[in-house]
């Protein structure tokens, strides 16, 4: 059974046997030694393949020292962290250990671990990433007293609520008793403030990416005959539009016979869109990719000629929330994009300049400036560079993670 990862000194069972001179002794030597003030991040899994977002969040923290909470780990060897705790789990598969995990996270153990670490490290604040994790972990705020801060990212907005309209009532309760509330742009934080979340409570800040480890690439046209390669790598979810890219597919070869699509992901949605790429007979043109780690995924992204991501409003409600930070990471690469206007995707990319944007559903608006950039060759190394320069400037991770800990800073009272 997997019960913490890491300590700040040895095994957490073995200081609790060792009687409580020897757990305040520890407590006030690791309180002694911390030059920076701590926040305490929970995430749900930590972390999911596709979650470099949340992983630069906190690797790049500098004046606050970050200790990870999470339900379940993974992919740690992607995502190291200093410190993380992970709540009791059987991790044998099988139907026994499913019941047991089951009646761990029943009997509310998860809670008891959660509070011991928050007693343990006595954090200046909790940081909570994604609303209803925020609502289940509220009790830390009635019962510690400690500032907290809840992240949103669009389906615990979005389709959460759809499913379940009582989520309207639970986030009343978080706006009121949370502290701070972010979100990734201007229409998710009107979203937000639809909601009832008091204006003054919602703090902007965009997602960023590590620049220094996309390797720039300026893309020139291939030869004569030679195939013009698109990319999307995204989960196969309603979002993502995947159908949409399939269809704008199928009419822009009529125009450029040459064009080739390369899909990356897994998701329910996966299985109705390889059969739908056989009903177009376009078995030749697409082909499909399982999830690949980022390093693997920016590699053959550089063997791509243009990125394509037609967001759409879910007909469960689910939406982007923000913006998918993939499309930072493309135009970091020197990538020309093509998206839709959905959420805040606009601030991420800006239309003409770094690519190109057209409205939710429009197959043919999508069709067309797909045929128009792969015949205009000469737009992709400026829309490249100019991709790459939009990224440094706005959304480095390094200058995000600053501009969080500004708000951690207002939030415990700690401005400079």
């Amino acid at each position: 059974m997997n019960f913490l990862h890491c300590c700040p000194r040895g095994d957490f069972g073995i200081q609790l046997r060792n009687g409580r001179p020897i757990v305040l002794a520890l407590r006030y030597l690791e309180m002694s030694k911390r030059d920076r003030p701590l926040v305490l991040h929970y995430v749900w899994k930590y972390l999911f393949i596709t979650g470099i977002w949340i992983h630069s969040q906190i690797a790049f923290l500098r004046r606050y020292h970050p200790v990870v909470v999470t339900g379940e780990t993974e992919n740690l060897d992607l995502f190291p962290i200093s410190r993380i705790h992970g709540f009791p789990r059987c991790k044998r598969p099988g139907k026994i250990a499913d019941l047991l995990n089951f009646l761990i996270r029943r009997s509310r153990l998860d809670r008891l671990v959660f509070l011991m670490l928050v007693c343990w490290y006595r954090p200046e604040l909790i940081h909570v990433h994604f609303g209803d994790s925020g609502w289940e972990n509220l009790f830390l705020k009635r019962v510690c007293l400690k500032k907290y801060i809840v992240s949103f990212y669009g389906y615990d907005y979005g389709s959460l609520l759809t499913r379940n309209p009582a989520w309207s009532k639970r986030y009343r309760m978080l706006f009121q008793k949370g502290d701070a509330f972010i979100v990734e742009g201007a229409k998710a934080r009107s979203n937000l403030a639809s909601l009832g979340c008091p204006e003054e409570k919602i703090f902007e800040n965009h997602l960023g990416v590590d620049v220094s480890r996309i390797e720039f690439t300026e893309r020139n046209h291939p030869g004569v005959g030679e195939a013009v390669r698109l990319l999307q790598a995204a989960t196969f979810v309603e979002k993502k539009g995947h159908r949409f890219t399939v269809y704008a597919l199928a009419e822009a070869l009529e125009k450029v016979p040459t064009l080739s699509l390369t899909f990356v992901g897994s998701g329910e949605l996966k299985t109705q869109i390889e059969q739908l790429v056989r009903d177009l007979g376009l078995e030749n043109q697409v082909t499909f990719l399982p999830p690949l780690p980022y390093g693997e995924l920016m590699s053959m992204a550089r063997l791509h000629h243009i990125f394509i991501q037609p967001s759409v409003h879910a007909s469960n409600g689910d939406c982007e929330g923000g913006a998918p930070v993939v499309l930072l990471d493309m135009q970091a690469s020197g990538m020309p994009v093509i998206a839709t206007r959905h959420c805040d995707i606009p601030e991420y990319v800006q239309d003409r300049i770094t690519g190109f944007l057209v409205d939710e559903k429009n197959i043919h608006a999508l069709a067309e400036r797909i045929a128009y950039l792969a015949t205009h060759k000469e737009l992709w190394p400026l829309m490249g560079r100019q991709g790459r320069e939009h990224v440094c400037r706005h959304y480095n991770a390094q200058t995000q993670a600053e501009k969080l800990e500004e708000i951690y800073d207002k939030v415990v009272g700690n401005e400079l």
